[in-house]
C-alpha cells in the first residue's frame, strides 16, 4: 500500500501475492488463474482436476476478446 498510495483509485490487477490482498479494488491475472488451473489439472486429485473445462473457457474467453479488438 506503501508504493501504490492511496491515490490509486483504479483496480490492482496483481498475481494474487498475498501482499496486495489487502487492496480493496484487486482482480487476479488471467493468465495467472490459466496456469493454477492446468496445474491443477495436472495433479492427483480428482475434484480439482475437474476445473479443466474452466480453463479451457477462460482460454477461448482471451482469444475471443484479441481477435475481436476492433
Amino acid at each position: 500500500r506503501d508504493l501504490i498510495g492511496d491515490a490509486f483509485i483504479g483496480v490492482l490487477v496483481s498475481d494474487g501475492y498475498g501482499a496486495y490482498r489487502s487492496y480493496p479494488r484487486r482482480q487476479r491475472c488471467v493468465a495467472h488463474l490459466i496456469r493454477k488451473g492446468i496445474a491443477l489439472i495436472d495433479g492427483y486429485q480428482y475434484e480439482a482436476s475437474r476445473f479443466g473445462g474452466l480453463v479451457r473457457e477462460k482460454r477461448a474467453l482471451i482469444h475471443t476478446v484479441s481477435e475481436n479488438r476492433a
